[in-house]
């Protein structure tokens, strides 16, 4: 028996008893349903046998991908400390960044972002809150993870954070008289 045999989808067909098919039915509307019936005729290819087989393949490639953004969201927690540990050097002086520095050692010790995401997410802003305060600290740390999530995408070069964010440095005015004109 293969590793999906159990959750294949049948034929979903009127009449078929849910009892001796070993299937559950799932409502859609009448136009979804047409809208996929349709779209399954346009393409062959992909050899759904019916709109079981598409609704079944649909449900599994989402949940693959929720998983996929699960993964995605660790990993970005993941180096939220070390983005925020970067951030803070310069502002700090030395005694106190190597302070913030040891916290922050703790919580990634302390908390794991795989097991409980919202937790480390939280304690991070915690410690960094203790230095610059805790409304600014979760702003801080959210638009770095924003800015981590945007890096995953493709979208580079914009951390929402300090004097190159947003659109400001995208207007042609803004770069008058700097030097950096084509020429």
């Amino acid at each position: 028996m293969g590793e999906h045999d159990d959750d294949t989808a049948g034929s979903g067909e009127e009449g078929e008893s849910e009892e001796l098919s070993g299937y559950t039915a799932v409502r859609i509307s009448k136009k979804l349903h047409a809208t996929v019936k349709e779209f399954i005729g346009e393409h062959p290819d992909w050899a759904w046998g019916g709109l079981a087989d598409f609704v079944r393949d649909a449900i599994r490639y989402y949940m693959a991908y929720v998983r996929r953004q699960d993964d995605f969201k660790v990993v970005r927690l993941g180096k939220l400390p070390k983005r925020v540990l970067e951030l803070a050097e310069p502002m700090m002086d030395i005694d106190m960044y190597e302070r913030f520095r040891k916290d922050i050692v703790g919580v990634v010790a302390s908390f794991n972002p795989s097991e409980d995401p919202d937790l480390f997410f939280d304690a991070v802003v915690e410690c960094l809150g203790k230095y610059i305060g805790r409304e600014l600290a979760g702003l801080v740390v959210e638009q770095l993870y924003m800015a981590e999530s945007n890096s995953d995408s493709g979208e580079r070069g914009r951390t929402g954070i300090g004097p190159f964010s947003g659109d400001r440095w995208d207007r042609d005015d803004d770069m008058e008289g700097d030097g950096l004109e084509e020429g």
